[in-house]
C-alpha cells in the first residue's frame, strides 16, 4: 500500500482528474486534495484505504465525485473540512467504517442521487457551521443518524431522500443547526 495517500494534490491552481481508476488499500487516504487544488473523479472506485477514502481540505480545494464508488474506508468514505467544496453525483458510499460523508468546518456539498449505505457511523454527517444540500439520495442502514446536522450555523436542505432503517433516528438537528426538509421519506429507523 502506499504510504501518505494514494493520489495527492494541492496548491492553488493545481487539477487532479481520475476516469476509471482503482485506488485501494493504502496505509493512510486513498485520495487527499488540500490547499485550494482540484480533483474531479469519474467512474472510479476507492477502497479499503486505512483513514478516509477521500479526505478534501482547505479553503478553495474543490472536489466532484460522479459514479465512483466509495467503500470501506478504515476512518470513513468522504472528509470535507476547513471551507473545502464537494460535489457529489450518482455515487455508491458503503460499509465505511465512520461517517459515510462528514463536511465540518464551514465547509460546503451538494449530493445528488448518491446511494449512502452501511455506514459504521452516520450516512452523513454536516457540523461546524457547514452547508450541505441532498436532493434524491437513498441514505439506508447506517448505524447511527442517517443523517446528523450538529451546531450553530450548520444549515442542510433535504429534498426528495429515502431516509430509511438506521440504527438510530433518521434525522437527528442539534446544538442550534438548521435542517429543512422537503417531500423526504422517512421510515424504518
Amino acid at each position: 500500500g502506499n504510504t501518505f495517500a494514494g493520489c495527492i494534490a494541492r496548491d492553488l491552481g493545481t487539477v487532479l482528474t481520475l476516469v476509471g481508476c482503482v485506488v485501494r488499500d493504502g496505509k493512510a487516504d486513498g485520495v487527499h486534495v488540500h490547499s485550494a487544488a482540484t480533483c474531479v473523479m469519474h467512474g472510479s472506485d476507492i477502497v479499503r484505504n486505512q483513514s478516509a477514502n477521500i479526505i478534501a481540505r482547505d479553503e478553495n480545494t474543490s472536489v466532484t465525485l460522479r459514479q465512483c464508488q466509495v467503500f470501506e474506508g478504515s476512518a470513513g468514505g468522504v472528509e470535507v473540512m476547513h471551507k473545502a467544496v464537494v460535489v457529489m453525483h450518482a455515487n455508491f458510499l458503503s460499509r465505511n467504517t465512520l461517517n459515510a460523508i462528514e463536511v465540518g468546518g464551514s465547509s460546503r456539498a451538494s449530493l445528488t442521487n448518491n446511494r449512502i449505505w452501511d455506514g459504521g457511523a452516520c450516512g452523513a454527517f454536516i457540523h461546524t457551521g457547514s452547508k450541505a444540500t441532498l436532493e434524491d439520495n437513498d441514505i439506508a442502514r447506517n448505524a447511527n443518524d442517517c443523517v446528523g446536522v450538529r451546531d450553530v450555523g450548520s444549515d442542510v436542505v433535504l429534498r426528495r431522500n429515502d431516509i430509511h432503517d438506521g440504527g438510530e433516528e433518521g434525522l437527528s438537528v442539534y446544538n442550534g443547526a438548521s435542517l429543512l426538509a422537503e417531500d423526504n421519506t422517512i421510515h424504518g429507523n
